[in-house]
Parts: C-alpha cells; structure tokens; sequence
C-alpha cells in the first residue's frame, strides 16, 4: 500500500471544529472546561459527584441564543461576559480563566462559529 500523507496538526481555532480552554470558572460555579463548537458554547464543571451535581454542573448555550460577548483581562486571566437569550435568569454569565493573551483566538472563534464580535471592554476602578 502506498504511504498515507501526513496530515499537519495546528493549533489554529479556524482550523478546528472546536476549541476548548480548561480550568475556566464560571461566576458562582467551580472551575471547568469552556468548549465552544458551531453549535453553541458548553462549559462542563471539573468538579463531580455529590449531592448537587446536576443543573449546575454544566450549561450549555446554543449558537442562536448568543447575543454579544465582551473580553476584559483582569490581573493574568482574561474574562469573558456572553449575552444570551437562552436563559432569561441568567441573561449574562461570566466566565474568567482564559490566558490573558487568548483575546485574538477567543474573537476569532466567536467571529467563526457564531458571526459576534467579542469587544474589548475596559476594567475600571
């Protein structure tokens, strides 16, 4: 059989189906991972088991609920606000952890999966 070609491997996100941060925490949970793929953003806690393990354990948002997200880095990580409908309890959630050089990946990812601009937003004091 003739040799297969080697196909390259990239760390590009518009190269990939998906792309995934790890130890990212969402406001009011534990840590987890933040995956976002064409069909909406899921965040899965790396925390299990446990008497309260089941809506809050992870939350998913569909592609057509989110509205707009906004980046902010704060010490070393960076954070990320989404504005989604898919919920009207929680029409924001944040999620914080990201590496704070991550900005042009995350926007990037936003821009292809799910056509949104993340906007720099500015920490004030």
């Amino acid at each position: 059989a003739p040799p297969r070609p080697l196909v390259p491997f990239s760390h590009n996100a518009l190269d990939a189906a998906m792309a995934t941060w790890r130890h990212i925490g969402l406001h009011g949970h534990s840590v987890g991972t933040f995956t976002a793929e064409a069909g909406g953003i899921l965040w899965r806690s790396a925390v299990s088991g446990g008497q309260d393990d089941d809506v809050n354990s992870s939350r998913k948002l569909s592609a057509k609920s989110l509205k707009s997200a906004k980046w902010t880095v704060f010490g070393r990580s960076g954070h990320i606000r989404i504005q989604s409908d898919a919920d009207m309890n929680h029409p924001e959630l944040r999620f914080d952890g990201f590496p704070n050089t991550d900005y042009d990946k995350i926007r990037q990812v936003f821009k292809q999966f799910y056509d949104l601009d993340v906007v720099k937003h500015p920490m004030t004091s």
